[in-house]
């Protein structure tokens, strides 16, 4: 559907656009019939605009709550765990990460794992 009608479409825009030198909403002008699909259009580039803005921020976030000493996570004594937290777990998570990040630091200094 996307290779049959979407880039076609797309494609038409473009060189509408550039043709006529207008924007993506007004180029639409030229069919009535299609007029609402660069409103669609923009509407969607917010949309996903935001949801990408909040993929980054989380991402963000936990990039720089893994700096902290004790992990927020490696443990339940956190306000947010719930009765089904263990900390057997827990602590097998702490532990894996810690596994990883040294074995990481020994791959950039390049040395040798044993």
């Amino acid at each position: 559907m996307m290779c049959l009608i979407g880039f076609p479409l797309l494609y038409m825009e473009y060189c509408f656009g550039q043709y006529f030198g207008v924007g993506s909403i007004s180029i639409w002008g030229v069919c009535p019939m299609l007029k609402g699909i660069g409103i669609g259009y923009c509407v969607v580039n917010a949309l996903v605009s935001i949801y990408y803005n909040v993929i980054i921020a989380l991402s963000l976030y936990y990039l720089f709550a893994s700096f902290q000493a004790v992990l927020p996570w490696s443990n339940c004594n956190n306000e947010w765990n719930t009765d089904n937290c263990d900390e057997r777990v827990a602590g097998i998570v702490s532990l894996l990460v810690s596994a990883l990040s040294l074995v990481s630091i020994q791959l950039l200094k390049g040395s040798a794992i044993v």
